[in-house]
């Protein structure tokens, strides 16, 4: 067990392709148990998963929290590996229902602990500010689906730019140390997708600090975008599993097709990006900079149009950020009309039900570790 040890991640994004969800990958088959958290706005989700997420690494568990890029504090899940449990936020743009219930997984209901005799005085309002909320998000996702127009410009001039073989011997110097040089396996590996970083309302938001520092060898791949720093790590993902090994591939907040980190527990490497917003480069490091590939005089030919696509995509990102801010600013108004109609002792003594059973559950792993010794 990873004693205390925390990691965050994000599982779904405010992307280039409206939201993008990630949110079966945030347990697999592993799982012994998965709670699904409903309930309306400010019914406590998210303080109910950050309060069992801060027992359990109090009990000395390590656990990965999964933020929400609507709200980067908020949690829209926990899991707890060692006892193969999630406990997940179900609700919309998310929607999440049990795979199978009854037989490990289960619904935890936090509706009924509202008012709803008080609660229905507020509807009006909680409707007309819930209607309020989709525009702001449709032009967020019109104005990154813009600047995806605008980077695609700018990748096409870098990419004319780069040295293929030169580029070409990256990735396989890349690979070598990713897969630590294992031959082909009969069984494949399995692929984990995630995001390390989301476009939020308070701006480009990261965890990589979380997700490399258990890492023992990192390589950082910096350069601008079309210098094929997707492309390489699509090739390490895809010899990685070739080899059998297991990888996490954390995927472009912006792009959500594309794996921009990857982590391969097994031989202990991470293999991350390196580009503005999410510039993390840990303390000894290596660095392959794809720039280093570009020829000079394409560059030089392109310099006024790069600097032009740089700036009209800053610009679109800006008002794409503000968009998702007046998005926000309703769902907290909405949360307002909640709380103050919540019973949030009864669902502190549910939160505290959950817990029991799982220091039950990690009781029995312990027996049973005890009883295999």
């Amino acid at each position: 067990m990873d004693r205390g040890r925390i990691r965050r991640m994000f599982p779904g994004g405010n992307t280039s392709e409206g939201f993008f969800s990630y949110y079966d990958h945030i347990i697999g088959p592993e799982a012994r148990r998965v709670f699904v958290l409903k309930g309306g706005p400010g019914a406590g989700k998210s303080t109910f998963l950050h309060r069992i997420a801060a027992d359990m690494v109090a009990r000395g568990f390590g656990v990965d929290l999964y933020h929400c890029a609507a709200d980067p504090a908020s949690l829209d899940a926990v899991t707890i590996p060692a006892l193969g449990v999630a406990l997940i936020d179900g609700t919309a743009p998310h929607v999440v229902d049990p795979r199978y219930p009854g037989c490990g997984d289960e619904i935890v209901d936090l509706g009924p602990y509202g008012d709803s005799a008080r609660l229905e005085h507020q509807r009006p309002a909680i409707v007309a500010l819930t209607a309020q909320a989709a525009p702001a998000f449709q032009r967020a996702y019109r104005l990154l689906a813009a600047a995806r127009h605008v980077q695609d410009d700018w990748e096409a001039a870098n990419t004319r730019a780069l040295d293929p073989g030169w580029a070409n011997r990256q990735v396989a110097r890349v690979i070598a140390a990713a897969t630590q040089d294992r031959p082909v396996a009969a069984r494949p590996g399995r692929v984990r997708r995630l995001f390390a970083s989301a476009i939020t309302p308070d701006g480009p938001r990261h965890h990589l600090d979380t997700l490399a520092a258990p890492m023992s060898r990192v390589i950082v791949v910096r350069g601008e975008p079309g210098t094929g720093k997707a492309t390489l790590l699509s090739l390490v993902v895809q010899a990685a599993v070739q080899r059998g090994l297991d990888v996490e591939a954390f995927h472009c907040a912006f792009r959500p097709r594309e794996v921009e980190h990857v982590l391969i527990p097994a031989t202990g490497v991470a293999v991350l990006t390196c580009e503005p917003p999410h510039e993390h480069i840990p303390p000894g490091a290596e660095i392959i900079d794809m720039d280093a590939g570009l020829k000079p005089g394409a560059r030089r030919a392109a310099a006024r149009h790069l600097a032009q696509a740089r700036a009209l995509f800053q610009q679109l990102m800006e008002a794409a950020i503000g968009a998702l801010k007046e998005a926000q600013a309703v769902h907290r108004a909405v949360e307002a009309c909640y709380i103050p109609h919540m019973d949030f002792s009864a669902i502190e003594a549910r939160r505290l039900h959950i817990r029991d059973r799982l220091l039950a559950m990690a009781a029995g792993n312990g027996r049973q570790a005890d009883d295999a010794s």
